[in-house]
């Protein structure tokens, strides 16, 4: 039950970095390598070819700083690598973008709020949905079969 909470967990990390990637919110450098870490958590097939993109991606990106890594770097360095960073970044949308809407399209969406449970006792856990900013808890009993049954 764990494994199908963290596989649906790294759906939403997974679609949440492919939109901010083609909303402009994040960088497709930055993006790939969120998906390609969330990869296995996942449990996509190794051989999936939108996946295999990013692969690609991350393959010919890794030795750029991007992210938190590039406050380890020196300034003058990272002044001399931008233009590669610009150009590679250009490459990675281009190559990366009709990759993102795939899996946007083929990740499964909930019809209903995303729950996590949340176990604050074990005599008591609670569904946790957030809706617009706001924390909605339900107390639950897990019974048989790990089916959940709410109650209201």
């Amino acid at each position: 039950m764990n494994e199908d909470y963290e596989a649906f967990d790294a759906f939403a990390a997974i679609a949440d970095a492919a939109r901010s990637m083609l909303d402009g919110k994040l960088s497709f450098i930055e993006g790939e390598r969120v998906i390609c870490g969330l990869r296995d958590r996942a449990r996509f097939p190794d051989r999936d070819p939108d996946l295999n993109a990013f692969i690609a991606i991350d393959s010919e990106t890794d030795a750029l700083p991007i992210g938190r890594v590039r406050d380890l770097w020196a300034p003058d360095a990272l002044k001399r690598l931008q233009p590669e960073i610009d150009q590679t970044e250009v490459w990675a949308k281009e190559v990366g973008a009709g990759h993102c809407q795939n899996l946007l399209d083929r990740l499964p969406r909930p019809s209903h709020p995303r729950w996590v449970v949340s176990h604050r006792s074990i005599r008591r856990p609670y569904l946790r949905s957030s809706i617009g900013g706001h924390s909605t808890l339900i107390r639950v009993s897990l019974g048989s079969y790990r089916r959940i049954r709410l109650r209201f």
